[in-house]
């Protein structure tokens, strides 16, 4: 943004967040809040916390209109406080923000400020398990979630992998860390990981692999 990389700090780390620049390298801004994945919505930069947050876990946090740099204390939006789940991710689309927790999902709509922004549930039983499953694809959002890849399209979920269900594998090696599940775009392929296997979907094709 503004010729700008801004950085988010992950929950937990010494180390603040800040932004680059090729000429000035980094510079560390203290005021962005810690957090997992970011968007840059209506000249704002937004931050859920993510899976590996432990306060306020379900709290949307955005910027200044302009200037990242600076963050108010009161602006913050709850999505679905104390429901036991985690805001673990956040993507844009049709001009709302789709916001994911582990077991629901979320859209956003504002015209000028935050504040009054409107938050409607869209599913109750479907969200992402971690960071690293939401893709967006042309006009399309796909996420992983318990096993299933899902199309969104007009906020309606679709499955895509029924005929084709994952094998979970999680045999050695054992320990798979960050990189048990992900979704991400290969051209126009969909690339997910499930534990020891990898799964292709082709978007044009409308076939796995």
């Amino acid at each position: 943004y503004a010729d700008k990389v801004y950085l988010v700090s992950k929950p937990g780390s010494a180390n603040p967040g800040g932004k680059w620049d090729p000429g000035a390298g980094f510079t560390a801004v203290a005021a962005i809040p810690q957090g997992q994945a970011a968007v840059i919505h209506k000249e704002r930069l937004f931050i859920v916390p993510g899976e590996a947050s432990t306060t306020n876990t379900s709290r949307l946090k955005f910027s200044n209109p302009g200037n990242f740099d600076t963050w108010g204390a009161s602006d913050f939006i709850d999505i679905s406080q104390g429901d036991g789940t985690r805001l673990i991710d956040l993507t844009v689309l049709q001009d709302n923000i789709l916001l994911f927790k582990n077991q629901s999902s979320y859209v956003l709509a504002y015209d000028v400020r935050p504040a009054d922004a409107v938050v409607r549930k869209i599913s109750l039983t479907i969200g992402v398990d971690r960071q690293y499953n939401v893709v967006n694809y042309e006009n399309q959002v796909y996420i992983f979630h318990g096993g299933w890849v899902y199309e969104i399209i007009n906020y309606d979920f679709h499955r895509l992998n029924t005929k084709a269900p994952f094998i979970r594998d999680d045999t050695a090696p054992s320990a798979f860390a960050d990189e048990s599940t992900f979704l991400c775009l290969l051209g126009d392929r969909l690339v997910c990981r499930f534990y020891r296997n990898v799964y292709i979907y082709g978007l044009r094709t409308r076939t796995w692999a």
